[in-house]
């Protein structure tokens, strides 16, 4: 960072939305600002499909509401379901360290327990109940194989393979 100021993005002269402490970064091949910027400027953000809306003198907006966050300092934080915010409070629960030690298995959870091979691990009274990891279910999902592809490349990083899958381990 090289400065700190103040940026003024144009409009008409009554659309004008003035930033405060906005970080020069010389550097830097982008330009970059805080959402917690814009709406401390008294704005509202607006981000659709394929763009982003500045709104201000809201008189009425009718919407569906399909998620909700609050503001904590300079973040906006989304809320979390109920039945997820009950499932992960308590420190205890088998699914929260089954999620937390990169979605073991039952019984490797099991093991992990026996052998105290986790500090700071609890004895948990159950490895996991009959809940389903909603993600281990979508990552065990069959995906469509790529089309074939022909091209041929002459330079060094021109294609790059990847392992999209990582490691199959049996349920």
């Amino acid at each position: 960072m090289e400065n700190e100021g103040t940026v003024i993005i144009n409009g008409r002269q009554e659309d004008c939305i003035t930033l405060n402490s906005v970080f020069h970064v010389p550097c830097m091949k982008k330009n970059l600002f805080s959402i917690v910027n814009v709406v401390d400027a008294k704005n509202f953000v607006l981000f659709g499909p394929r763009d982003v809306k500045f709104l201000r003198n809201i008189k009425e907006f009718k919407a569906n509401v399909v998620h909700t966050g609050k503001r904590v300092k300079d973040l906006f934080v989304l809320f979390a379901s109920d039945p997820y915010i009950e499932k992960m409070s308590n420190n205890n629960n088998a699914y929260l360290w089954h999620a937390r030690l990169g979605h073991l298995s039952k019984d490797k959870l099991k093991a992990v327990i026996k052998l105290k091979l986790v500090n700071g691990l609890p004895n948990l009274s159950s490895s996991g109940g009959e809940e389903v990891c909603e993600g281990c279910q979508f990552e065990k999902a069959h995906w469509l194989p790529f089309q074939k592809f022909t091209s041929q490349y002459k330079a060094p990083l021109e294609l790059i393979h990847s392992d999209l899958m990582g490691r199959q381990e049996p349920s």
